[in-house]
């Protein structure tokens, strides 16, 4: 993996902004190639998700975030 640095966002969004909240994720991201954590991954998704049932998961990558930093928002 040429840069492994990543960040992920995730908010939730309201009308009324006094709800408004965020949480900022960042590390490293590794590719899980094979093994054990990969297929429980990929068991999570099929159970959580139907229409990843009938889909090749085992040709598309997993990804493993490792983070570094967590930042959490809300409004005071």
């Amino acid at each position: 993996m040429e840069n492994p640095k990543v960040c992920v966002v995730v908010d939730l969004y309201d009308e009324d902004w006094k709800k408004l909240r965020y949480v900022i994720l960042s590390g490293r991201a590794e590719i899980l190639q094979k093994g054990r954590e990969r297929r429980h991954a990929i068991s999570l998704l099929r159970m959580k998700y139907p229409q990843y049932r009938k889909m090749n998961l085992h040709r598309r990558p997993v990804i493993r975030i490792v983070p570094r930093n967590i930042v959490v928002w809300k409004y005071q």
